[in-house]
């Protein structure tokens, strides 16, 4: 693939022309798109540089990719920010645009230097791993992060964090590794989440959007 100036490869996923694809920014905005709908073209040779997906502003770039099936049930997504906010929500409840947009608010940033670390899908038992400037690393089960329905709900505080600290990475523990980690990191539950270590304490909610429980999601 050809790059420009400036330009870097940010992940490469697997998809078909029936899939969906969510492009979420550091900013908080997401565009969700049909690739069937002209959202990328089959191109010839590897030196192209491909069509624009979103057009973002100059201090934004992209940091997740979500592809899923179109009209599945199983597309939630997990949102953590440098803060150590999170919560989950659906792709759907993004609208659907064209390739090329500026695309929708899915995160809402409340400080001049948040930023959303990553968009990952997820399972209600799938597991996470936060991890910190600090060092401090969390297990956190995506079952437990509410689910909310408002695109501007901001979530729960997953980790409470100290002054000088913040979240720079999350990624999925693989089903096969978990019960390994079981002993070595805590799995916490985000009403319960306090300092960064340990967790004790009541973390609380960040936005007045109504939660969803996953039995009464529709």
């Amino acid at each position: 693939m050809a790059l420009r100036r400036g330009d870097e490869v940010k992940t490469a996923k697997r998809s078909k022309e029936t899939d969906n694809i969510l492009l979420c920014s550091r900013k908080g905005l997401a565009l969700r798109a049909s690739l069937s709908n002209d959202m990328i073209r089959a191109q010839l040779g590897r030196r192209t540089e491909g069509v624009i997906g979103m057009r973002l502003q100059d201090d934004d770039e992209i940091i997740d990719v979500v592809v899923n099936k179109k009209d599945s049930e199983e597309d939630y997504v997990l949102c953590v920010l440098s803060s150590g906010i999170g919560k989950r929500f659906r792709c759907r409840d993004l609208t659907e645009q064209r390739r090329g947009g500026k695309g929708s608010i899915y995160a809402k940033l409340s400080r001049e230097n948040e930023n959303v670390v990553a968009v990952k899908p997820c399972e209600p038992d799938d597991q996470f791993m936060l991890i910190t400037t600090t060092g401090a690393v969390v297990r956190v089960e995506a079952s437990v992060v509410p689910f909310y329905k408002g695109r501007f709900a901001r979530g729960v505080k997953l980790q409470k964090l100290k002054e000088d600290s913040e979240v720079i990475g999350v990624d999925l523990i693989n089903k096969r590794i978990q019960e390994d980690t079981e002993d070595s990191v805590e799995l916490v539950n985000p009403e319960l989440a306090s300092e960064e270590l340990p967790f004790t304490g009541v973390g609380t909610e960040s936005d007045d959007s109504e939660a969803v429980k996953d039995g009464d999601q529709t």
